[in-house]
């Protein structure tokens, strides 16, 4: 005991920290007073050494030693600074005495340092929302939070520190080599980045990177995260020591050598080349199968820290990163019940991101962040909170869900912006969208606004959340709007980037008026967003109760943006693009405004007109949905057809049919069309798919293109058996297709001699009926006479539906139903009255499919005279009575 009084020495304060960071001091040395110890540790207060650990971990108990402070902004900065009770002040008045005196070595001042910063993170650890599981979070949060001048501050700013950094500054020679990295992480934990000694230390590193294991490459990595400007050559040589030590591979391969692979490429990745960051990778993946177990869990969370940063980057092989994620999750469960808080927190966010936390491991590590919880519920913080929620996913159940609100209700004025995006994130991950809770949030975040506004990361992740939930409070929704109309006008402080959210965030929250400065700051930024956020903002205007109010205002902004976004798409040669704007601005539009379209898809046919096999089903799927006919787009699907038609599968040909027969399209080379169509039918018939079969053949008859052969072979009795068996399981609309095929060959073929099979089928089939107009009736009724001259819904034979049937004589005058005037011998001419409403057209246009010009020439063959009645015909001819008079003597 007597020895520690007279620790002066580097290696004494380098085995001090390193006993104090392993071991709990023994109740023998409570004895012990601070005037002892060189670094005067309080040594009454065993709980102050034991943070003294490796990963610097403070539990909620070891948290209470320390005066309970709530620190945010001045007010409770200058009461963690301020008070003697500290640490720190017992280390600089040891530093003074040492430097008085001569004493100190270069070995000296790393020790120093490391104890002067692992002191002031003690002390920083009572704020309530200061991570304490990683220095690298800890400065961060510092950062976020625009508290470095005010937590840092003291110390860099502290006489004896400023009198220290000189000494280190003026002897950085004598400082060892194997001391330099470790002492540039510490200044910077400091946040003491640009001070001189730091490019002395760099420059001394530079020299010795060409000898440097791993181990230093990570470390030195790690120093430079936050170093602005590094210097090229640095990067250079390290990544050509990297791949060194790849080429020469390593002996031993253990736990250690993976997390420093790992900790380095985390580093370094906004500097590695995307063909080094795979070699590293796959050098990470191959270590691993040496290792099939992992005694350290710390490495656990370090490799799944490491597949989240790599998947965030597109260029990496996502099946190798799955590989790294699966093995994690294979060794997790033996480790779970040795997982504290914050790696519970750290797994369950990385797992997120890689679209990994589902399942069993997702159970397991919510039980354990609710067992923790329960533990120390009593003294949790906001943090606390933040790791536990982070474990909630949409189908946590409601009940554990709510067990959270209330302390998130009573902690949440003590969230940082670091808590408050990560609590956005959640939110939205797990569904919460508890009212209360919610307001309490937006209230926080808007006490916050100018420090969350400055980093945009964080930002965005906040602004995703109030765009989801809109603010039911009017004060919260007013002061909101104005702070990001505020925003949206400083030219230094705006980020770009931030618009589109903000945009729609204030279009959301605003009621009866449109702020003229809102929209001068949207018109002067329109040009920074991408065409489909144009498309978003202009449905999100059209359903605003603003717009009645402020008629000439809007209009100004909406052809402000449709100007935009029609200059946009004129650059615009992606199909990919066009088909999102098409998609966000029609189609997720409740009002279905057809004038975005008609600017919209005379591009669509320009992107379209080399096809690719990727882009024919997404481009299928919009037009099936918008049903509007493009004669471009069409043109340019038909030389698709005929072009790779050899390549193309029946399925995706039938749907390119499909969709011709629905907007009436005629082929512009129908002996080519019908070639490819027959090798088609061909090809689908030697697979096994009836669907497809019987689709694509019913779609050849509408076109009028009978393969016969073909034909004739889907109703032998052997496909007719097949056909059974494999309806018995299929949609209805299976069988009526087949139906529909037996009508087209019965009444277009009668020389192949198919018989009708679909009589009774009939008997059960219910067809849709048109749903025509009240006063259509009236019309028929008023021209032929009476309600006994004509009738509605007639089947005729081979069940083709007529909404009218009316019977004229030789003359040309109607004639009853019931029974004809003269007898059944007298001539008859039959006359099929047709609606033909909106749904039977394509937005854009007044031709028919050919599904319904087919049924015309059926019932012509039949014997009927049709006269259809288009509804742009019905709607324009007002109260003409001679209307059908006209067409049925015509």
């Amino acid at each position: 005991m007597n020895c520690l009084c007279r620790l002066h020495r580097s290696s004494d304060i380098k085995a001090l920290i390193r006993m104090c960071g392993r071991y709990r001091l023994s109740q023998c040395h409570v004895n012990i007073t601070k005037e002892l110890s060189p670094f005067g540790i309080n040594t009454n207060q065993t709980a102050n050494v034991s943070t003294l650990q490796k990963r610097q971990k403070v539990t909620a108990n070891q948290a209470s030693v320390f005066q309970k402070q709530h620190v945010f902004r001045e007010a409770t900065s200058d009461a963690v600074t301020t008070d003697p009770n500290f640490e720190i002040e017992r280390i600089f008045h040891y530093v003074q005495r040492e430097l008085k005196a001569g004493r100190l070595t270069g070995k000296d001042f790393s020790s120093i340092i490391e104890a002067i910063q692992k002191a002031r993170y003690r002390e920083l650890y009572s704020v309530p929302w200061l991570y304490s599981h990683s220095p690298d979070v800890t400065l961060m949060q510092i950062v976020l939070n625009k508290e470095v001048k005010a937590f840092l501050g003291p110390v860099r700013d502290h006489m004896t520190m400023q009198e220290f950094l000189r000494e280190l500054t003026l002897r950085s020679c004598e400082i060892p080599h194997e001391d330099c990295l470790s002492l540039l992480l510490h200044l910077k934990y400091l946040g003491m980045e640009k001070n001189e000694v730091v490019s002395k230390l760099l420059d001394r590193i530079q020299t010795r990177i060409g000898q440097m294991d791993i181990e230093s490459l990570a470390t030195l990595a790690a120093g430079l995260r936050s170093v602005n400007d590094v210097d090229e050559e640095i990067l250079k040589k390290m990544m050509s020591r990297i791949q060194e030590l790849l080429d020469e591979g390593f002996e031993k391969v253990d736990e250690q050598l993976v997390r420093n692979m790992c900790l380095f490429h985390i580093s370094q990745t906004p500097w590695l080349s995307s063909q080094l960051s795979s070699r590293v990778l796959f050098s990470v993946v191959d270590m691993l199968q040496k290792l099939p177990n992992v005694s350290n869990s710390d490495i656990l969370g370090d490799l799944l820290r490491y597949a989240k940063r790599l998947f965030l980057m597109h260029s990496m092989p996502k099946k190798t990163i799955f590989q790294l994620v699966d093995y994690v999750i294979c060794q997790l469960p033996d480790h779970i019940d040795r997982l504290d808080s914050g790696d519970i927190a750290s797994c369950c966010r990385c797992l997120k991101s890689v679209h990994r936390f589902d399942g069993a491991i997702a159970t397991e590590l919510q039980k354990r962040s609710m067992e923790l919880f329960e533990s120390s519920s009593a003294t949790i913080e906001i943090r606390d909170i933040v790791q536990v929620c982070q474990s909630f996913t949409a189908h946590t159940p409601h009940r554990v869900k709510t067990r959270i609100y209330p302390l998130l209700l009573s902690k949440m004025n003590d969230a940082d912006v670091y808590a408050l995006s990560s609590l956005a994130e959640i939110f939205l991950y797990a569904e919460i969208d508890d009212k209360n809770v919610m307001m309490a949030f937006q209230k926080q975040s808007l006490l916050l606004f100018d420090n969350l506004a400055t980093f945009k990361s964080r930002f965005l992740k906040v602004l995703r959340l109030l765009v989801r939930r809109e603010a039911e409070n009017e004060t919260i929704r007013t002061e909101l709007v104005e702070k990001l109309i505020q925003l949206q006008g400083d030219e230094v402080l705006f980020r770009r980037a931030l618009m589109y959210s903000s945009t729609l965030i204030i279009l959301s929250n605003l009621r009866d008026d449109l702020p003229e400065k809102f929209v001068r700051n949207l018109q002067a930024n329109i040009s920074w967003l991408h065409p489909e956020q144009i498309c978003s903002i202009m449905i999100r205007i059209k359903n605003q109760p603003f717009v009645k109010q402020n008629p000439n205002l809007v209009l100004q902004l909406h052809l402000s943006l449709q100007k935009q976004l029609s200059e946009k798409l004129e650059t615009v040669r992606e199909f990919d693009m066009i088909n999102r704007v098409i998609q966000g601005l029609y189609l997720d539009s409740s009002t279905k405004d057809m004038t975005p379209l008609q600017v919209l898809m005379p591009h669509f046919g320009q992107v379209t007109k080399y096809l690719t096999s990727t882009q024919v089903s997404p481009l299928l799927d919009t037009l099936e949905q918008v049903l509007y006919y493009d004669p471009q787009v069409s043109e340019n699907l038909e030389m698709y057809f005929l072009d790779y038609g050899w390549k193309i599968s029946p399925s995706i040909a039938s749907r390119i049919l499909d969709w011709f027969v629905v907007v009436g399209y005629n082929p512009k080379n129908i002996e080519a069309f019908s070639g490819v169509c027959c090798e088609m039918m061909d090809t689908a018939l030697r697979k096994n798919d009836v669907h497809v079969q019987v689709s694509l053949a019913l779609n050849l008859c509408r076109y009028q293109i009978y393969p016969e052969v073909h034909l004739c072979q889907m109703f032998t009795l052997d496909y007719l058996h097949m056909f059974d068996k494999m309806r018995e399981g299929a949609k209805k609309s299976l069988e009526s297709s087949m139906m529909l095929l037996n009508r087209h060959l019965v009444l277009d073929c009668p020389h192949l001699d198919i018989p009708w099979f679909h009589e009774d089928f009939y008997v059960q089939y219910e067809s849709h009926y048109n749903r025509y107009p009240r006063r259509l009736e009236s019309m028929v009724k008023g021209t032929v006479g009476g309600r006994e001259y004509y009738n509605t819904k007639v089947y005729t034979p081979y069940h083709h539906c007529l909404d009218f049937e009316v019977l004229l004589d030789s003359s040309g005058q109607p004639m009853r139903h019931s029974s004809p005037e003269d007898g059944e011998d007298r001539e008859y001419q039959r006359v099929a009255i047709l609606w033909y409403g909106k749904d039977s057209y394509p937005l854009n246009s007044y031709t028919l499919g050919h599904d319904k010009t087919s049924k015309q020439r059926h019932l012509e063959i039949l014997g009927y005279k049709v006269i259809p009645v288009p509804y742009y015909e019905w709607q324009s001819m007002g109260d003409n009575r001679e209307y059908l008079p006209r067409k049925i003597q015509k």
